[in-house]
């Protein structure tokens, strides 16, 4: 069975949107393709405007939730940066 999770962070501004992709585009690519081993999910990370879309697909719904976990807490992280960094 295929799970897939779809989701979509907002930002108050197009540049908070490009900056956080940005940084975090990397990560994205090193998580997009399995490479020699065979990985049990897949994350795909696109920005639209003042948009971030995270995509992730799994074969095994636990791994999922944690992939969930780990890219909202990076994405929380991001956006606390940029906040921080307007003070």
């Amino acid at each position: 069975m295929r799970f897939q999770l779809d989701f979509e962070m907002e930002t108050e501004h197009r540049s908070d949107a490009e900056i956080m992709f940005s940084a975090l585009k990397p990560e994205a690519e090193d998580e997009a393709m399995p490479s020699g081993e065979e990985r049990r999910y897949a994350v795909e990370l696109s920005q639209e405007a003042k948009k971030l879309v995270l995509s992730i697909v799994s074969e095994d719904l636990t791994r999922l939730r944690a992939t969930m976990n780990s890219w909202l807490r990076l994405l929380k992280v991001a956006s606390e940066m940029i906040e921080l960094s307007r003070q």
